[in-house]
């Protein structure tokens, strides 16, 4: 009897194991499929309609794959982003071609919002709660400077999103994206890790 016990505990823990290895392959397999629906949306919808919409999208799927925890790293995010806006929108001159709310353009406060969750997101999948606090950071702040620059590289050649106040700057070395003020492509660079840090605020980061 008692290694009958021992062997259904066993079968037990290995179909658990099975089930979360099964259930973190979709969740990995979708969220990186959220990167190609945003560049499949821009070949056809604009900037400013692409990221509005992606970022609503993001709440249902955040329960539809079960991570309701991260529902408060989204909303630090849309935080961040108002602030920046706030700060430096003035950099944008988007607002006679995109969607905007009084000064603040809509395209770039939505995108920031969606690059800081997303990097987050990704990031996660790599996150192993035993592993040292500067190493999550690290992985966090490659995933985002990853994304970033990535997009913006795309985005600038390819979509030929170009911000007119900020087009006669030169852009970063070898990639030629973020045309702006050395200040401008600091923060750009910048704010992924200063969000990071706000969510590892203590009864921030709690995954129950």
């Amino acid at each position: 009897m008692e290694y009958q016990v021992k062997v259904r505990r066993v079968s037990h823990n290995i179909l658990m194991t099975k089930n979360l290895y099964t259930h973190r392959r979709f969740n990995l397999v979708a969220d990186a499929s959220i990167f190609f629906v945003i560049f499949a949306l821009l070949i056809v919808l604009r900037p400013d309609v692409v990221f509005p919409l992606i970022y609503l999208l993001l709440f249902p799927y955040i329960f539809f794959t079960g991570r309701n925890y991260l529902l408060r790293y989204l909303i630090i995010a849309s935080v961040c982003s108002l602030v920046w806006m706030l700060i430096g929108g003035g950099i944008y001159g988007y607002q006679d071609t995109y969607f905007s709310i009084g000064p603040i353009s809509i395209y770039p406060l939505a995108a920031w919002t969606v690059c800081f969750f997303l990097a987050y997101l990704f990031a996660g999948h790599f996150d192993n709660d035993q592993a040292a606090f500067w190493k999550k950071f690290l992985v966090y702040s490659i995933c985002y400077l990853f994304f970033v620059i990535f997009y913006e590289t795309v985005a600038y050649h390819v979509f030929e999103i170009r911000n007119p106040t900020t087009i006669g700057y030169p852009g970063l070395p070898v990639c030629d994206c973020i045309h702006a003020p050395v200040w401008v492509q600091v923060t750009y660079l910048s704010m992924g890790p200063v969000y990071y840090l706000i969510c590892q605020f203590p009864g921030i980061r709690n995954r129950t």
